[in-house]
């Protein structure tokens, strides 16, 4: 029904072996439900396969219906526990090709929570975000 709230969906994946890992979040990549993906990496590889889950992140993608979009078009949040592996400019390149996919709104606002804190950067002006360390989560708003 018009006006109802829409069911929301918290993925977490805890990363053993990178290759199941990916197969297993392309499982759920069109799924609309998923609002918060939490991954845990627990690989030899850490910054390399950060790296790659970022830009899987952002790489659109064609769905079994035949239309285009990005993973997990809804995501607002993702747990960056293990992705601050890859690098404040990873995680940047990542918002900004995510949300300059034709089709997908951008945010008003990225919002990052670290262990200094909380802060908030309105889009596209997130270049500050490189320079943040020990990021906990990033929230789309």
């Amino acid at each position: 029904m018009p006006g109802e709230p829409r069911p929301e969906l918290r993925l977490a994946l805890s990363v053993e072996d990178e290759l199941s890992g990916f197969d297993t979040l392309a499982e759920f990549k069109d799924w609309e439900v998923v609002t918060e993906l939490s991954v845990e990496l627990h690989v030899a590889n850490r910054n390399q396969v950060a790296s790659q889950l970022l830009h899987w992140l952002a790489t659109p993608h064609t769905s079994a219906s035949g239309a285009t979009g990005i993973p997990f078009p809804r995501l607002r949040r993702v747990d960056t526990e293990s992705l601050e592996y890859a690098g404040g400019q990873a995680i940047v390149d990542m918002i900004k090709t995510r949300f300059s996919t034709p089709g997908v709104n951008p945010p008003e606002n990225v919002i990052t929570r670290s262990s200094g804190g909380e802060r908030s950067f309105e889009w596209p002006d997130l270049d500050e975000i490189r320079g943040l360390f020990w990021l906990e989560s990033i929230c789309f708003v």
